[in-house]
């Protein structure tokens, strides 16, 4: 149990540490309503894995399982030590964090997609499957918790059907 000002509350966590939904939207809230006061700049990478349904499918549960744990193990070990990250109920990965720039934001991404695939092809996996990386940034879009959280998603969304991108910043070529 967590206590705050106005009563104490649940943090829901994954085994390997990934925060739940709803504990992961609490924290990036407070975050964002700092970061807002201080008017710094803050982000939120949302990390797409495509396919895992086909892999499932083709390979079975627990491979498509495999994939999912080898992606989450890199993205909790290349996360900044302050960062939060979750998952959402369709499985994206999101990370919560304070760049130092917008460069800092997307490399930072585009390490951790480099990582991922690293993993999965160290983890001995059947087939790679595509990974996007879609980042928002309060210099961007606001300080809005909801529409910050959908840049991203929308963003790792176009990051999965570019042939050429792998991370894309909401709001720089839209």
């Amino acid at each position: 149990r967590l206590r705050g000002a106005e009563d104490s509350s649940l943090m829901a966590i994954a085994p390997d540490g990934v925060l739940l939904l709803p504990s992961f939207l609490r924290v990036l809230g407070g975050r964002l309503m700092r970061a807002n006061r201080r008017a710094e700049l803050f982000a939120v990478l949302v990390i797409r894995i495509d396919s895992l349904a086909r892999i499932a499918t083709a390979f079975g549960a627990d491979e498509a399982e495999h994939v999912r744990q080898s992606a989450r193990a890199a993205a909790r070990r290349l996360s900044p030590t302050t960062a939060a990250l979750g998952s959402d109920d369709r499985g994206a990965l999101m990370l919560a964090f304070q760049p130092s720039s917008p460069a800092d934001a997307r490399q930072l991404a585009a390490r951790m997609h480099r990582a991922m695939l690293d993993q999965l092809a160290t983890a001995g996996v059947p087939v790679v499957p595509p990974i996007g990386m879609g980042v928002s940034l309060t210099s961007i879009t606001g300080y809005d918790r909801d529409v910050l959280l959908d840049a991203a998603r929308a963003a790792a969304k176009r990051a999965i059907a570019s042939d050429d991108v792998t991370v894309v910043v909401a709001g720089e070529d839209d």
